[in-house]
């Protein structure tokens, strides 16, 4: 019976310092909190519910409890558990492993390294499989054989795939071998492309104008239409000659200006190499100077690019 009444008064002692533990933790935090946001600490009760003054007995224990609860919070130094946290979890130990930090990455590289691991072993079995049925002289292994040299030296044919692709997306996939050889649908033959003048040389490229080029060619040369299409401008005269304007199909326009005469008119359809107008004839037969621009889209380009200039 002295034994067991020792049990309970220790098990009963153990419980009251337990409680007084915790609500000394409470009361710190209580007043941290109030000093924080600059309120008055308010007064707690005692163990028997006695609003406990500072000098007694029991505010001493309880100050003093506070005290030891204060400094094992202080032996905690947050930086310092992080750094322990920190190296634990780069050596692979496990110290109640919290999320954040290294505790994300670490495993990722460990996949990483274990995934690259196991695709290099299954293609190595893969690779030796595939050589030690070729080793095999054997009847069952002549078509697993065919099969393999059939599906690496032969193409596949897509015609099924590409089929449900267009019913499914209703559009041509352009990964899909068949449509890359196929030709586009839509547009007609390339249509000729000439020079405006016969024997001319660039004497001023694009690249000094940013608008044209200046072709010199004969005194008196025929100019021709570069390409097919419709005469929209015709302008000029005096010193500075004639200017034609011709549309063509694909947004392109050419301007070839500095004409000594013109032959064709607004709305005329020219084809190419016909012919639009003429030099200016010089009285010493020196070489006369043509103006030839291309506009694509509004933009001038390098007329070098889109027409064979002689």
């Amino acid at each position: 019976m002295a034994r067991d009444s020792g049990v309970k008064r220790r098990r009963e002692e153990r419980i009251r310092a337990i409680i007084e533990a915790h609500r000394a933790a409470s009361e710190a935090r209580s007043g941290a909190d109030a000093r924080d946001f600059g309120f008055r600490p308010v007064r707690t009760a005692g163990r028997d519910g006695v609003p406990a003054p500072g000098g007694a007995p029991g505010g001493r224990a309880s100050g003093h409890r506070s005290d030891r609860f204060r400094e094992m919070q202080a032996e905690r130094d947050p930086e310092k558990e992080w750094k322990l946290r920190s190296r634990a979890w780069l050596h692979g130990s496990d110290p109640g492993r919290q999320p954040g930090g290294f505790d994300e990455e670490e495993p990722r590289r460990g996949g990483l390294l274990r995934g690259l691991l196991v695709k290099t072993a299954v293609s190595a079995a893969l690779f030796l499989a595939v050589w030690a049925l070729f080793r095999v002289d054997e009847p069952w292994a002549s078509t697993p054989q065919r099969l393999i040299v059939q599906a690496l030296t032969e193409d596949i044919d897509t015609r099924a795939a590409a089929d449900w692709y267009r019913r499914t997306f209703a559009g041509s996939p352009a990964f899909l071998p068949i449509f890359r050889q196929e030709p586009r649908t839509g547009e007609g033959p390339g249509l000729p492309v000439v020079a405006p003048v016969k024997s001319g040389e660039v004497v001023r490229p694009f690249a000094e104008t940013l608008a044209g080029i200046e072709i010199a060619g004969e005194s008196g040369a025929i100019v021709k239409a570069a390409e097919t299409g419709r005469v929209t401008h015709v302008a000029g005269g005096g010193d500075e000659g004639y200017s034609v304007v011709i549309r063509h199909a694909g947004g392109k326009m050419t301007v070839y200006g500095r004409l000594g005469s013109v032959d064709v008119e607004p709305d005329d359809w020219v084809e190419a190499g016909d012919r639009i107008g003429a030099l200016p004839e010089t009285e010493d037969g020196s070489r006369s100077l043509l103006y030839f621009a291309v506009r694509v889209d509004g933009r001038y380009v390098d007329p070098a690019d889109v027409v064979p200039l002689d």
